[in-house]
């Protein structure tokens, strides 16, 4: 690659007319050039796309500015879809509408992506802070990306990398196309689609103070359940977007030609188990028992019919299947 790489710093907000004055801010401040700012609002209801819009007509410099506002909610995949659609830069710098971003953060991302060698996703760490902005812990606290190859990811049918603090090759929006719009974790999917290709880089610095207030998802999800509004009519959205989330692994396996015959059994039995699954909050206890048959005969294996089981007929909340 020749000359330095056009970067487009996505800015994403939804109903945040609290905190996005910071976000704004910290986006406009990036140091990296050539830098395009492109901020997607997702048709807030309150102050934010107007508090947005002032930050940026006080703001002087260089960078390109690009402003939208969608006509309807199209939710977080569909919000980050049309963020690509207007993106020109061949890498891509996330931040939410809630969270502050180092000034140096696109600077470093673009120099991981690159060196030693080019990848398809660099994440950084974060530092947490409270909804007042104190930071209240130095570092995540938890891997940022979990786990480490594609081989693991197909195995235990989980891939992660902390969202809030990613960017990204354009190549995976460009070879694997949009988010479906189910989607709600698509941490889940770009660190997948960046395995089957050039692979994931951690940079072991705090590039991001994410903010958690519990409106947010990921950490935001641990402190509602602390505040006991963990409701099983969530853990149904979840596992629409769980479904989701394995039907686009498998799309982009099979389109990368890069994983083998026994890689995509693997990834139709997580399918097969994430259908079983969704269905299971649809019905009464009873169509748990029913499921976790299934799962047998199906040679899903015991531990996977045992979380059927679980769920769906003891209605125990259990994250991993």
């Amino acid at each position: 690659m020749s000359g330095r790489a056009l970067v487009s710093f996505i800015l994403l907000t939804y109903n945040q007319q609290r905190f996005v004055r910071d976000a704004v801010r910290s986006a406009l401040g990036q140091t990296y050039s050539p830098l395009e700012i492109i901020v997607s609002d997702d048709c807030s209801e309150d102050g934010t796309f107007e508090a947005i819009a002032e930050e940026v007509r006080r703001y002087g410099a260089d960078h390109k500015i690009v402003l939208n506002r969608n006509n309807s909610n199209l939710g977080i995949a569909g919000n980050l879809n049309r963020a690509w659609e207007l993106a020109r830069g061949e890498f891509f710098v996330v931040q939410a509408g809630d969270d502050i971003s180092d000034p140096r953060r696109t600077a470093a991302l673009v120099e991981n992506w690159m060196a030693p060698y080019e990848v398809d996703l660099v994440v950084s760490d974060v530092n947490i802070m409270n909804d007042g902005g104190q930071v209240i812990r130095l570092g995540a606290g938890e891997p940022v990306v979990y786990p480490t190859s594609l081989d693991q990811a197909i195995d235990i049918g989980f891939c992660c990398a902390l969202g809030c603090a990613v960017g990204y090759s354009r190549r995976l929006y460009d070879l694997y196309g949009p988010l479906d719009s189910r989607i709600r974790t698509e941490d889940c999917v770009l660190p997948f689609r960046a395995y089957l290709g050039k692979g994931v880089r951690y940079v072991p610095v705090a590039l991001l103070k994410y903010r958690v207030h519990g409106g947010n998802l990921g950490f935001g999800l641990r402190y509602k359940r602390r505040q006991r509004t963990w409701v099983r009519q969530f853990d149904a959205e979840l596992a629409t977007n769980r479904l989701a989330v394995v039907q686009d692994w498998l799309r982009a396996a099979e389109l990368s030609g890069t994983v083998g015959v026994s890689g995509l059994k693997k990834l139709h039995r997580w399918l097969r188990l994430a259908e079983l699954d969704l269905l299971g909050y649809k019905g009464t206890r009873f169509v748990g028992v029913t499921l976790a048959a299934r799962a047998l005969l199906e040679g899903l294996g015991l531990r996977k019919a045992a979380g059927l089981m679980k769920r769906h007929f003891l209605r125990v909340d259990l994250r991993t299947s």
